[in-house]
């Protein structure tokens, strides 16, 4: 059962609605602003403006070997651009690294906050006790786009006995204050730092505290303010040692205007009238945390609430009318919650758990503990429509299971990034696999991770999923598909492994050994030793710090028992004849968690540890199928006869094997051919069965496969006949996960004129519309768009927008996704990410994107940036333009320079590799295939 009521009785506490005068800047504040910028040279960010989304600088923990106020030089300086390196060798700024000094820490916090909501203003108060490691004369911290008033240190013991500061300086770039004292800190003594200090509310940032909009019953404005502090903006909002494992308690007081309402971490304690226009309330203080998680609210909105069966009360929050449409993400949270409570074997860490619905909430959810922000679509499910289901589920089991690995157990710096989002994302096929169904669950996980994976660590731009990071450019480049997918399925694949069991009771013990603090990927791995034979730290450390993946070659011989390995590691250049089998003797830098079934063994395990390695087996069997369930990370490839066995066995009796073996095989012959590493004819053998599959997983990977070789067959005549043989498979392009037809168990192969639903859908009459109407249709549609109040709605208009061929419709597009001020960041980035997703329109937003950069870094967030160079920099429409975009991209990021200077002659060769070596065998094949189908009669 749930409940209904008001974060805050707006009737008898006033109204929040828009007025009609905008909010002003204090120009008293602003010019105090103005005065320390120059002060403190801040003028050092305008020479890099046009990056600045890149640079906002993070900082990261290293020890000091000196007890001084200097430091040396980060290890990792020389990837470092130019500014960074001047600033740390600069002598004007006496603290040289960009990382946090270990022998100071925070132990707790004590913040008052009083937000000037016209204004834009916060006036803060902090104190913060802090302790020592050894004795120290100087200590640093940060804070940005901040004016720091006073600042002054004493023994927390004796509060008037405050410290002398000799010097006291600022570093705009570093967003460091170093502050040094007359005496020395002493270790086991703790002193309280005491800083009075402005700082911003923002307008067209989703960075500290920002300001979203929603609308009321009336269809009026109205404001919510809302918190995002990852990685490295929690110093935008209040000083702090703003790194992930500077854990501590946080006790936080919120004064705002008496009608809005206020959420935070923790359960509200007080709540009192301080005057006529202002309230404030207290929070119960924070376990310790780091301070990347700390979250409040400020808004009036509805809930509904639910508990667990364990008495852990859950609220989901939204504007009024869109309350009802949180239900799915509530109740699948709360589904979730129980469940990890389960598996995890560790309680629920906190008293309570907010969802809260935001309309800018950023280009993903944010897992602050216990209070998560979603973005509308989200969160946000429509039963009517059925759209974005598994998204819907997906985010709150993603965010919940960080309230355990990333909160409870913090990462010891962001090179540890895959620690938590990959374990958070790799929960979300448990959840799926234990709340939906294990069916589901593979196919969710296949799609959206393991071929993800794949297709991003063929590519250049790839790295290693840990990887050494300092500032923020490199922080939030990470923040990618190699650290969520390919990092979920490292965890995957050691899991199946281990089994399931074993797996959870290592994360049960490393949960229990770090709780409240934080860890690195090693002290995981140790943990999971400490349950199975295995030496988890030393399989798994190289496949963390390296790139690529193994291709392994099974060389199978049924009459002596007996496995042949060889084993090599992609993207490594070699040339390999087709089907051949590598024996010389070198050594793998890794070793291979390789998984096995037969008809005698379900689920078989052997370690392979050199490049060419064998496995007996201890009994005769008919078929040899690798990579069980395709949870290792690795592509497999087969002696000549073995591939025959196995395409006869998906003929004769496909069902021997599951649906994720048969994918796994369809999907790895097909990149083995595109790499030239296998004839293509045995990837259209595995195909031929499709006729009698009724899973969706081997048909969608089909599908994908055909389509893409269909791209890089040069003749006509053959890509005709590649669209007869798919029709004669009766494949479709793969639905959308968030629909709600994939809870169904067969998939549908029905004629389209038995699917009328489908077609009539919002979404497809939209995009019909604008690709056959007139420009009348476009400025009609948009308009609908700029008034539509519901995220599903949207979503299906900006697609259609984007969809149009005409191009000066969508010059004028991007023109106003910059200029319309009903336009929010958010719809900015759904616009620019659709239409990246149009191919005759890529050069258009190329060019775009060139020449307003700057208003974009200005209004979106480096992420998003990032994620849509990333999806540009892929495609063969603007590797064309090769120059064009490497001149962009040096001039604007230096995260993908290198990337890019090999990524384009990469992909050339690639195709270039396919079309020589198997485009003759496809045309051949298909051909061949065409006409005998059209012998017995199936095409005319």
């Amino acid at each position: 059962m749930d409940d209904m009521m008001s974060l805050r009785d707006t009737t008898e506490r006033g109204s929040d609605r828009k007025k009609v005068k905008s909010p002003k800047i204090c120009p008293k504040i602003h010019s105090e602003h103005n005065a320390n910028v120059t002060k403190r040279n801040y003028s050092a960010l305008a020479a890099v403006a046009v990056v600045s989304v890149f640079l906002m600088v993070a900082i990261s923990t290293s020890v000091l070997t000196e007890d001084t106020n200097t430091a040396g030089f980060s290890s990792n300086s020389n990837s470092l651009n130019k500014e960074y390196r001047r600033e740390i060798a600069s002598n004007e700024f006496p603290y040289r690294d960009l990382r946090l000094p270990k022998h100071i820490f925070p132990i707790h916090y004590q913040l008052h906050l009083r937000h000037d909501l016209d204004n834009l203003i916060i006036h803060g108060h902090s104190q913060i006790v802090i302790g020592c490691a050894r004795k120290t004369n100087f200590i640093v911290f940060h804070h940005n786009d901040s004016i720091v008033l006073s600042v002054n240190i004493a023994l927390s013991s004796n509060v008037s006995n405050k410290l002398q500061i000799r010097d006291n300086r600022y570093s705009s770039l570093l967003q460091l204050r170093y502050l040094q004292f007359d005496q020395d800190l002493l270790p086991n003594v703790n002193y309280t730092l005491t800083i009075q200090f402005r700082s911003k509310i923002y307008l067209n940032s989703i960075n500290g505290l920002y300001r979203s909009t929603y609308t009321d019953g009336n269809n009026e404005i109205r404001y919510a303010y809302v918190t995002h502090f990852e990685p490295v903006y929690t110093r935008l909002a209040f000083p702090c040692f703003d790194e992930p494992s500077m854990k501590a308690t946080f006790k936080l007081f919120i004064t705002r205007p008496r009608e809005y309402g206020v959420l935070s971490n923790m359960p509200l304690k007080t709540d009192r009238i301080i005057s006529n226009s202002s309230a404030e309330a207290e929070f119960k203080t924070t376990p310790r945390m780091s301070s990347y998680v700390v979250a409040y609210t400020i808004l009036n909105y509805t809930h509904i609430s639910t508990k667990t069966s364990t008495g852990i009360k859950i609220r989901a929050w939204a504007a009024p009318a869109k309350i009802d449409q949180m239900r799915l993400s509530l109740d699948y949270g709360r589904r979730s919650l129980e469940l990890y409570e389960k598996l995890f074997g560790v309680s629920y860490p906190l008293p309570k758990l907010d969802l809260v619905c935001v309309k800018k909430a950023g280009i993903s959810a944010m897992e602050n503990w216990g209070l998560i922000t979603f973005p509308e679509e989200s969160c946000l499910y429509y039963p009517k429509t059925g759209t974005n289901k598994h998204r819907v589920t997906a985010t709150p089991a993603h965010e919940i299971a960080h309230h355990w690995v990333g909160d409870l157990v913090s990462i010891g710096w962001w090179s540890e990034l895959f620690l938590k989002e990959g374990f958070a994302t790799v929960m979300e096929f448990y959840s799926a696999y234990y709340l939906k169904s294990p069916k589901l669950a593979q196919l969710q996980f296949f799609r959206n991770k393991w071929e993800g994976a794949i297709k991003r660590d063929i590519s250049s731009t790839s790295h290693s999923v840990s990887t050494p990071v300092d500032t923020p450019a490199q922080i939030n480049a990470i923040f990618d598909g190699i650290i969520y997918q390919k990092g979920s399925c490292m965890l995957r694949m050691i899991e199946q492994f281990m089994g399931r069991e074993k797996f959870f009771k290592g994360v049960n013990l490393y949960l229990n050994k770090f709780k409240y603090n934080a860890a690195f990927g090693a002290d995981l791995w140790n943990s999971l030793s400490q349950v199975t034979h295995y030496d988890i730290n030393s399989i798994m450390k190289p496949w963390i710090h390296k790139i690529g993946f193994p291709i392994i070659t099974a060389l199978v011989d049924r009459n002596r028992h007996k496995v042949t390995f060889s084993v090599s590691l992609y993207p490594q250049k070699r040339k390999v004849q087709q089907n051949s089998i590598d024996t010389k003797n070198s050594e793998i830098d890794r070793q291979i968690p390789f998984t096995f079934r037969t008809n005698m063994v379900h689920n078989g395990k052997f370690l392979i540890k050199r490049s060419a390695d064998s496995m007996a087996l201890k009994s005769p069997f008919q078929w040899f199928k690798a990579n069980v369930n395709s949870s290792g990370y690795y592509c497999v490839n087969y002696d000549h006869d073995t591939w025959n066995q196995l395409i006869q066995l998906l003929k004769i009796d496909h069902k021997k094997l599951s649906p994720s073996d048969r994918a796994d095989l369809i999907t790895d012959s097909c990149a083995l051919a595109e790499i030239g590493e296998l004839n293509i004819n045995i990837f259209f053998g595995t195909t031929e069965y499709l006729i009698h599959e009724k899973d969706e997983l081997p048909r969608d990977m089909a599908y994908n496969c055909l389509k893409k070789i269909r791209s890089s067959l040069q003749r006509k005549a053959d890509r005709d006949n590649l669209l007869k043989y798919i029709a004669y498979l009766k494949l479709k392009p793969p639905p959308d996960l968030d629909k709600d037809n994939l809870e169904m168990d067969d998939y549908s192969f029905q004629l389209s004129s038995q699917n009328d639903n489908k077609e009539d859908s919002l979404e497809k009459q939209l995009l019909a519309l604008i690709r056959d109407g007139t420009p009348a249709n476009w400025y009609s549609l948009f308009y609908q768009y700029k008034m539509s109040k519901r995220n599903w709605e949207k979503i299906s208009m900006i697609k259609a927008l984007a969809s149009t061929p005409h191009q000066f419709l969508i010059k004028s597009l991007l023109e106003l996704s910059l200029t319309n001020k009903e336009l929010s960041p958010s719809d900015l980035k759904d616009i620019l990410v659709a239409i990246s997703r149009n191919r005759i329109h890529r050069k258009s937003l190329l060019n775009f994107m060139t020449e307003n950069w700057k208003q974009l870094a200005e209004r979106s967030s480096p992420v998003t940036m990032k994620l849509i160079l990333d999806d540009l920099v892929q495609q063969p429409e603007i590797h064309d333009n090769t120059l064009e975009v490497r001149d962009f991209i040096q001039l604007h990021s230096i995260v993908f320079q290198e990337a890019l200077q090999n990524d384009s002659d990469e992909r050339e060769n690639f195709k270039f590799s396919f079309t020589k070596i198997n485009s003759n065998r496809a045309s051949h094949w298909l051909r061949k295939t065409i006409e005998k189908l059209k012998n017995e009669g199936i095409f005319n």
